[in-house]
């Protein structure tokens, strides 16, 4: 759910990132999948995908301790 209603600003993105490493979900596209699988009736506008996107590249970064 927080794919789709994330604010750019807060916790949300590292939330989700905390949690989308803890499901192994590495890539936008496996993201997005989560979301069409969860709430197939919705669909990501296209401004909420590029983020989703550089929140994939934040998943994929190396950890700061």
């Amino acid at each position: 759910m927080k794919l789709l209603s994330f604010r750019s600003y807060g916790h949300d993105i590292q939330d989700i990132v905390q949690l989308a490493r803890q499901l192994g979900c590495t890539t936008a596209e496996d993201l997005l999948q989560f979301v069409k699988h969860y709430y197939p009736d919705e669909q990501a506008l296209p401004e909420k995908t590029l983020e989703i996107r550089s929140i994939a590249r934040q998943i994929n970064a190396p950890h700061k301790p």
